[in-house]
């Protein structure tokens, strides 16, 4: 129903993200709203059902900061994590009726300088690269990332051509697309 592109500029330190405007519920429709949000420390970049963005875009994060010992994997896996699972449950999003946790939509999330994908079941994703897509056009995405990586244009441009890449292959990938910046320490 998507396409989220992260892509980390460790020179500028920065962590870039963009997403398309669709919205499929049945028909696409363009989505007013857009799917790239910062929430610090965090630049958060959603996919699949639109309640996902609002608990994570509105509700009230209720969690510790980083311990100075801890790695930011664990912390993302021990606080972070089960924060958003209890965002998800008190406001009625991934609970079915025999009170069974279902997945719930992805998302990419950049937390210092790392790419982390947050999958359906909140698993902590990191793979070996600067940049990382999710999204039903994810590997279209993909390829132009990867056909661009060493090419010496700018992150945003990269990140836009990898939008429409998957905007001209995946009918549920449609621009306007929305291109946000997080600095990191």
């Amino acid at each position: 129903m998507t396409c989220i592109v992260g892509y980390i500029d460790r020179k500028n330190k920065k962590n870039i993200m963009g997403g398309d405007s669709a919205v499929n519920n049945g028909n696409v429709r363009i989505l007013k709203e857009s799917k790239i949000f910062i929430r610090e420390p965090f630049i958060i970049g959603c996919t699949g059902n639109i309640r996902i963005f609002q608990v994570l875009q509105h509700c009230d994060i209720k969690m510790r900061k980083q311990k100075t010992d801890e790695t930011d994997l664990k912390y993302l896996i021990t606080v972070f994590v089960p924060e958003i699972r209890r965002l998800y449950k008190e406001n009625g999003w991934n609970i079915n009726s025999s009170n069974n946790e279902i997945g719930s939509g992805e998302f990419l999330l950049g937390y210092k300088n790392t790419l982390y994908r947050i999958g359906r079941d909140l698993s902590v994703v990191v793979i070996d690269t600067d940049y990382n897509a999710c999204g039903s056009g994810e590997d279209f995405a993909f390829g132009s990332l990867f056909t661009t990586k060493n090419m010496s244009i700018n992150i945003n441009e990269k990140i836009k051509l990898a939008l429409e890449a998957a905007s001209e292959y995946d009918g549920c990938v449609r621009p306007p697309f929305d291109i946000k910046e997080y600095s990191y320490e």
